[in-house]
């Protein structure tokens, strides 16, 4: 399930929600996480560099940040905090240049990017080599089952 907030009712192109659910679903259900929770907050490149750097120390906009959630101690669990993977903030205005630079469909940026953000979320990264080719195999693959084209090829 996703619950998305809109902080940037202005974004030049926004994908449907059922797109953006469809998209989700999809890489919870390989990552056998049905019933997960993921917050999305949708921002303007502002409001993105602000993030970038307070929490990354880049002060430039980027496309997507993911906030894996960490219950506190002592939190009592329930269905929500059991479930809830976290938090991605995205900006339109960094994804719409990137596709475009990129000579990519937009949205299949937003595909691949939502990817992922979700694979961050739950434990991928690509700080080294081995781990970069892991996390994009597993985008790859999953961008070919919605048929979409391989992002890291260049055009």
């Amino acid at each position: 399930m996703l619950e998305i907030d809109i902080n940037n009712p202005n974004a030049l192109y926004l994908p449907a929600e059922d797109k953006l659910n469809t998209w989700a679903e999809h890489t919870l259900k390989f990552l056998n996480k049905a019933q997960a929770i993921i917050s999305i907050e949708v921002v303007n490149a502002d409001e993105m560099q602000h993030y970038n750097n307070n929490y990354r120390a880049k002060d430039k906009p980027t496309n997507i940040l993911s906030f894996p959630f960490e219950a506190p101690p002592g939190l009592p669990k329930d269905n929500e905090t059991e479930h809830f993977l976290g938090d991605l903030i995205i900006c339109p205005e960094v994804l719409q240049k990137e596709a475009k630079e990129q000579h990519k469909l937009l949205d299949a940026h937003w595909c691949h990017i939502l990817i992922h953000g979700i694979l961050h979320l739950v434990g991928y990264d690509h700080i080294d080599e081995e781990d970069a080719l892991e996390m994009e195999s597993i985008e790859i693959a999953l961008l070919a089952e919605l048929g979409i084209d391989n992002p890291y090829v260049e055009k």
